[in-house]
């Protein structure tokens, strides 16, 4: 699951496809994680940015763009023998 992340910083292609993402009608957008907010996150450079109040959040799932994915790190490679 970690490969599946990435962390801010993000570069301007990311960040417009994250900001593209959070417009889509079929997916649900990433919201602020306070209990008395859940308003639609904003991305910036920096990471997630909610308008409504001072929650920032700094990953994204990287299934969202392919700019996204290409940015997530290498899986480990594993031997057959497990090491």
């Amino acid at each position: 699951m970690a490969d599946d992340i990435i962390f801010a910083p993000w570069t301007t292609d990311q960040v417009d496809a994250l900001n593209a993402y959070q417009q889509q009608e079929d997916m649900h957008p990433y919201v602020c994680g306070t209990h008395a907010c859940r308003a639609v996150l904003t991305a910036r450079d920096d990471g997630w940015h909610c308008p409504k109040c001072d929650y920032q959040q700094t990953w994204a799932h990287t299934f969202i763009h392919p700019v996204l994915r290409a940015a997530a790190p290498e899986p480990p490679v594993t031997r057959e023998d497990g090491r």
